[in-house]
């Protein structure tokens, strides 16, 4: 097939000048019911799925290719935001169908902005709204670079895709639009002009409110009438995850401006036995990262292979006796380190902890 051809080529040419170079090509594309892959799997590092309307329609499209581009495990996928096509309306889509679409670029692994008409925040309004909110998930796309290199590095190992449909295969509208973003991210996307949908939650795990970490939905529960004002958008992380995010603002809820020198590792709960991450870095050393808890005992234990940057420990929504608290802990990993901490900590003694 030509686009086969087309990009492959295209990917070998651009190696052959730069060694550390990749491409954006298409990976599934659809016309009508009919759905065909352009791209060779294993030259689509960040694969966007063509053209599509500037309309809650068209951002359906979008999720449908995306799905029928996991289904076929291509690795990291996204689409235009606002999409490509213009509608005939002033500024060619809507301030409410162009921050949508931006909320799910951010959940998605490749978050571009792109296509025929305005898609610049600032002209969707006097006020700044829309601007402020495309500024926000930028940074929530901008924090999961860590967790998003090491999960499309090893999807790409493993032979599938860091999307994940809740949906079975279909040529026709899915029964679900959510996905798991790799293992520790739920997104239930917003297809329509509406502040408000339901939710079903993936079953084998609890999940935690990205915007209140006080709600916790249990696996497998429906969620009839979730609301879903134009900032916040539905997503969730996986009770007990480790997520290693860059956090540079105050923005996103995960820390402010003083994490920036960290990695943030925030864990949304705690969970028996534990959990682990893998850190990788584009260039230089990777890390390995675990936690281990002793519910009985309440009592964690974190451990993080030798690295020379240094580690913010964020725990949400602690189930412990100092519930109320949020810990943090500096670790600087020169060597191998292990912390235990127990429920008699307090967060003087664990800011102190383990500097060295």
């Amino acid at each position: 097939m030509y686009a086969s051809a087309y990009y492959t080529d295209f990917y070998n040419y651009t190696r052959s000048k730069n060694s550390n170079a990749l491409i954006m090509s298409r990976p599934v594309d659809s016309y009508g019911p009919i759905y065909l892959d352009f791209s060779p799997r294993d030259v689509c590092f960040a694969g966007w799925v063509g053209d599509q309307d500037g309309s809650f329609e068209g951002l359906q499209n979008a999720l449908r290719n995306m799905f029928h581009s996991a289904w076929a495990n291509y690795v990291n996928i996204g689409s235009d935001i606002g999409g490509y096509r213009v509608q005939p309306i002033p500024l060619g889509r809507t301030k409410t169908l162009f921050i949508r679409w931006a909320q799910l670029g951010a959940f998605c692994s490749l978050m571009e902005n792109g296509g025929g008409g305005e898609h610049r925040p600032w002209m969707f309004d006097k006020n700044n709204e829309t601007l402020n909110i495309y500024r926000t998930f930028v940074h929530i796309h901008e924090e999961l670079r860590s967790y998003l290199l090491n999960a499309g590095t090893t999807a790409y190992e493993l032979g599938v895709s860091v999307m994940t449909p809740m949906a079975s295969w279909t040529i026709f509208n899915p029964d679900s639009w959510d996905y798991l973003l790799w293992k520790d991210i739920f997104v239930a996307p917003m297809v329509d002009n509406t502040t408000s949908r339901a939710i079903k939650f993936p079953s084998g795990n609890d999940w935690v409110d990205w915007w209140d970490s006080s709600k916790v939905y249990r696996g497998g529960s429906v969620v009839s009438n979730y609301s879903v004002p134009l900032a916040r958008f539905p997503a969730f992380h996986r009770k007990g995850s480790l997520l290693p995010l860059h956090v540079t603002t105050d923005l996103t809820g995960h820390g402010t401006r003083a994490n920036s020198p960290y990695l943030t590792l925030f864990v949304p709960y705690l969970v028996s036995p534990g959990s682990s991450q893998v850190v990788r870095e584009y260039k230089g050393v990777s890390q390995e990262i675990s936690y281990t808890y002793d519910e009985s005992l309440q009592t964690v234990t974190f451990k993080a292979t030798a690295h020379a940057r240094a580690l913010l420990l964020h725990l949400r929504g602690v189930e412990m006796s100092a519930s109320s608290k949020v810990f943090i802990l500096a670790l600087q990993s020169h060597a191998e380190e292990q912390v235990t901490l127990s429920r008699h900590e307090t967060l003087e003694s664990l800011h102190v902890a383990k500097q060295t």
